[in-house]
């Protein structure tokens, strides 16, 4: 499988294609890669962090699945990860 990154200009932010140049966006991603860190045990809190910027459908698709999704302005999403041990969180 082909697949392609873009990053903005600090790396803090990701879009990605497949290879027949579909476009995944960062909602996509974060789905996909809490799914894998759930399965595997690694989402120790079962939470989900997200700007309230990012698409509703993920919010459901999150849900759907048992998730607790956390959504926070850019500065507090910081704040959960040291404090409270959120360790899977995006800038949306």
């Amino acid at each position: 499988m082909d697949v392609g990154f873009a990053y903005d200009g600090d790396a803090d932010r990701c879009l990605c294609v497949d290879e027949k140049g579909n476009l995944i966006t960062g909602d996509h991603i974060l789905y996909i890669y809490g799914c894998y860190m759930k399965e595997r045990g690694k989402l120790l809190t079962n939470t989900v962090v997200t700007t309230v910027m990012s698409n509703f459908g993920l919010y459901k698709a999150f849900d759907e699945q048992g998730y607790r999704l956390w959504l926070q302005g850019i500065k507090s999403m910081m704040i959960l990860r040291d404090e409270f041990g959120v360790v899977f969180c995006n800038r949306g």
